[in-house]
C-alpha cells in the first residue's frame, strides 16, 4: 500500500474461523465497519491473512456483503481477485453506499488452517485503485488453533539412566500431532511395570 493521503481507523475489525484445530480445511469470516470519510467512484477492500494459511483450495469460494437497517442498495462489487495471501474486492460507489457504520462481511471457504499451533490475526484496509490507502490497514482479532490429534509419545530422557540410591530423576512424557505440534492437555497417565521396582527403572535382575 502507498501512503499520499493518513489513512482513518477501521473499526471492529473481526476474524473467525469455522474450525480451530490446525490442518483443518475452514471458511473464514472477516467483518469490519465501514469508516465515515468519503470514497472514490472505485475503491479497493482488501483482507491479508498470514503466509501459514494455505489458498489452493479456495476455487473462487469468497463473498463480499453488506448488513445494516437501510434498503438502499450496497455498493457494486466488480471484482474479486487474490494476490498471495491478500483478497482483494473491488466496488463501485453508489449514491446510497457505502454508509459510514455499514458492516462489510467477507467470507473465504476452502482454505486449510495452518499446521503449527498458534494465535493468528488477518489486516483490513481500504484503497483507492492504485494502492493508496484510504482506511487501515488494521489488524483483527487473533484466532487461537489448536494441535491435531496425538499420534506420537516420546519420554525424555530416552536413554538408559544409572541411579545410586536416594538419587531422583524426572521423566517427561511429551505428546505431539501429526505436524509435532506440542499437546499439554494430553491427559497422559502414568504406570509402572509390575516386573521392575518403585522407580520403574531399574533392570530385572540388578
Amino acid at each position: 500500500l502507498y501512503g499520499s493521503v493518513t489513512p482513518v481507523p477501521i473499526e471492529n475489525a473481526e476474524l473467525s474461523s469455522s474450525a480451530s484445530i490446525v490442518g483443518q480445511p475452514t471458511t473464514l469470516r472477516v467483518s469490519y465497519l465501514t469508516p465515515d470519510m468519503v470514497f472514490p467512484d472505485d475503491y479497493l477492500v482488501g483482507v491479508t491473512f498470514p503466509q501459514e494459511f494455505d489458498f489452493s483450495g479456495v476455487n473462487g469460494a469468497i463473498s463480499a456483503e453488506f448488513s445494516d437497517d437501510s434498503p438502499a442498495p450496497d455498493p457494486d462489487l466488480r471484482s474479486i481477485e487474490i494476490i498471495d495471501r491478500t483478497v482483494i474486492f473491488t466496488f463501485r460507489r453508489t449514491f446510497f453506499a457505502p454508509r459510514p457504520d455499514q458492516t462489510g462481511i467477507i467470507t473465504v471457504e476452502g482454505v486449510y488452517l495452518p499446521q503449527v499451533a498458534d494465535d493468528y490475526s488477518a489486516t483490513v484496509f481500504i484503497a483507492d485503485t492504485t494502492f493508496t490507502a484510504l482506511a487501515g490497514p488494521t489488524f483483527t482479532n487473533s484466532i487461537q488453533l489448536f494441535p491435531d490429534e496425538l499420534v506420537s509419545l516420546s519420554i525424555e530422557p530416552d536413554t538408559a539412566v544409572t541411579l545410586q540410591a536416594g538419587q531422583e530423576q524426572e521423566f517427561t512424557a511429551v505428546a505431539l500431532d501429526q505436524y509435532s505440534n506440542r499437546i499439554d492437555d494430553a491427559g497422559l497417565l502414568w504406570q509402572l511395570d509390575a516386573s521392575r521396582d518403585s522407580i520403574g527403572i531399574v533392570t530385572e535382575g540388578r
